[in-house]
């Protein structure tokens, strides 16, 4: 199992989580104006993210939805120095209330 699996899988023991790899390619983001009105609901009404492609390598994301209990578990783990550094301190609190 290469390195990066490893890592992953480690992660996902700790955190409760499963993640899955996503191939590197080009995918279809948003949605056509006439989708966004066939599949709306209260939170999405008459909104649409204008239909594109995007070409990204390949990386890895959860299949598991992501609480605050997750992200406050990786503020406390041992790669917190290393997170801290990427992201600026406002950014870190502000992004803890964008999860379930």
């Amino acid at each position: 199992m290469p390195a990066l699996q490893k890592e992953i899988a480690l992660w996902g023991e700790i955190l409760g989580m499963e993640f899955t790899f996503v191939p590197a390619g080009t995918y279809r983001l948003g949605k056509t104006q006439e989708a966004s009105l066939l599949f709306t609901d209260q939170y999405d009404y008459y909104t649409y993210l204008e239909d594109k492609r995007i070409s990204t390598e390949g990386f890895y994301i959860s299949r598991t939805l992501l609480h605050l209990s997750h992200w406050k578990h990786i503020l406390q783990s041992k790669y917190s120095k290393e997170i801290k550094k990427l992201i600026p301190e406002e950014e870190l609190e502000a992004y803890q209330y964008n999860y379930i």
